[in-house]
């Protein structure tokens, strides 16, 4: 197992020290900024050919796209709970349009810096095919895309943190445009239940917080991951989830991670396990099932999964998730895997904040985008 540093995660008085720049303080932010997405997203004033697309397109990268997952799997579960009819929900990762970008469709870009060249390139590609399209970001380029062709655009806050701590501002805003323009007869419910999640959300994060000390599943799962690299499982309603997991670890905890997804990880993945020099290097986290009391399929495989790698001698955890809906055990998901990473940074010895790698790689790219355009921007 790989050595990590230790530090008591119930003494506070090295945080300030440890988290200098205050990604503790984002995280603690998330339920409110959560709301404050929606509100935003509330007072835009569309134009009424954007109302009633069937399919919606999320065009970014990082945790602007993950956002966009988070969103999509939320509406399904509130379509689900309200008996109605969710869009379909793709993000778009890469270059250019969507292979289904075109009339019908709704393409939301979504960048915080507004300079990821991946988002910006969809912007001129999806009008061409003729999308709709509306711009999320904080300003930069895309902001000035979307001015020059007079798209609708959701501004986001602009300093205060790094892209990723404002993926529940983004998760908030998205859902509301969804529920608005896509599934106007559940927008009433999708207000109520997401005001609903979020005072569960606020219930559950007392019990991840740095003042919690007694029976704090986050800093227990921190502890139990150090020296490991996590392989996080989980099941539709809860993949979105995961994805954020993994990426919180890599950025905050500057840890590898990995996902692997029910019922799929039973027909090839669990095999990769009984390779011993490479398992005792592995921690997995059991993430669901995604629906309250769940006796079903679902719930039996992740029974299935803890019992393969009890016997495998692979650690296997399974934080209880106590939402009541869908959306709130999704929700408290992402939040519980937000504080994890966090703690984890901290028992590596390692800032949360800062992403050097993540930054030369960005740098680099904007380099090679200057020469080609023969400009810097």
């Amino acid at each position: 197992m790989i050595q990590s540093n230790t530090i008591d995660l119930d003494d506070l008085s090295p945080y300030d020290t440890a988290d200098p720049a205050g990604m503790g303080r984002h995280i603690a932010a998330f339920p409110e900024r959560i709301l404050k997405g929606w509100e935003a997203a509330g007072e835009l004033a569309l134009p009424g050919g954007y109302r009633g697309v069937t399919r919606v397109l999320v065009q970014g990268m990082g945790g602007s796209a993950i956002a966009g997952d988070i969103a999509g799997e939320a509406l399904d579960g509130l379509t689900m709970d309200a008996s109605g009819a969710a869009p379909r929900v793709d993000v778009h990762r890469d270059y250019g349009a969507h292979p289904a970008a075109g009339p019908g469709t709704l393409v939301i870009a979504l960048s915080h810096s507004g300079r990821t060249e991946e988002a910006l390139s969809g912007v001129e590609a999806s009008l061409e095919r003729g999308a709709r399209l509306i711009a999320m970001t904080g300003g930069g380029p895309l902001a000035r895309a979307a001015a020059r062709h007079d798209l609708p655009v959701i501004g986001m806050p602009r300093t205060g943190g790094p892209p990723r701590a404002f993926l529940p501002y983004a998760l908030g805003a998205l859902l509301r445009l969804l529920c608005d323009l896509c599934v106007p007869s559940a927008a009433a419910f999708a207000g109520a239940a997401l005001q609903s999640a979020v005072e569960e959300l606020r219930q559950a994060q007392a019990d991840f917080a740095p003042s919690c000390r007694r029976s704090n599943p986050a800093k227990e799962l921190a502890r139990a991951l150090a020296g490991r690299v996590p392989v996080i499982v989980s099941s539709r309603g809860l993949v979105s989830a995961a994805r954020r997991w993994k990426t919180q670890i890599n950025e905050n905890a500057k840890t590898p991670a990995w996902t692997e997804e029910l019922p799929e990880m039973h027909h090839n993945a669990v095999v990769g396990f009984e390779q011993p020099r490479l398992r005792e290097n592995l921690s997995v986290v059991l993430l669901g099932p995604p629906a309250p009391d769940d006796d079903g399929p679902a719930r039996e495989r992740y029974v299935i999964s803890r019992d393969v790698f009890s016997r495998l001698n692979t650690p296997a955890h399974w934080p209880t998730l106590r939402g009541g809906t869908r959306l709130s055990r999704l929700l408290e998901a992402v939040l519980l895997g937000d504080y994890v990473s966090y703690y984890l940074a901290l028992v590596n010895g390692v800032d949360p904040m800062p992403t050097e790698t993540l930054d030369r790689v960005k740098d680099r790219i904007r380099g090679a985008a200057a020469v080609v355009d023969g400009h810097a921007e």
